[in-house]
């Protein structure tokens, strides 16, 4: 393996990372998919394109925006958001906090 980056994982779960995929981070802690079946790499979740994630609820407090065309979420009960999907099991990106209370 390269050691400019690191492996955070490949175990699959309810929504885990599809079989022969694998998690990266870059040095400066960036997020990205490796897919050791077609010898690629993404920026994009493979687990966002399936459909028992598009189906399965949100927990309870959250909901899903949108700013141009990314999608971001928002927990009302820390008035919080983040960029990282809550109904995915891995949370290893960080947080983008932004003040709702206007």
């Amino acid at each position: 393996m390269d050691p400019s980056v690191s492996q955070i994982g490949s175990s699959e779960s309810v929504f885990g990372i599809p079989s022969g995929w694998e998690q990266r981070l870059t040095p400066e802690g960036g997020l990205y998919y490796v897919n050791h079946n077609t010898h690629t790499t993404t920026w994009d979740d493979p687990r966002l394109k399936t459909g028992a994630l598009a189906r399965a609820s949100f927990p309870a407090g959250w909901e899903q925006r949108w700013i141009e065309s990314k999608p971001y979420f928002v927990d009302h009960n820390s008035r919080r958001t983040t960029w990282r999907d809550p109904r995915l099991t891995t949370q290893t990106t960080s947080d983008v906090a932004i003040d709702l209370s206007d």
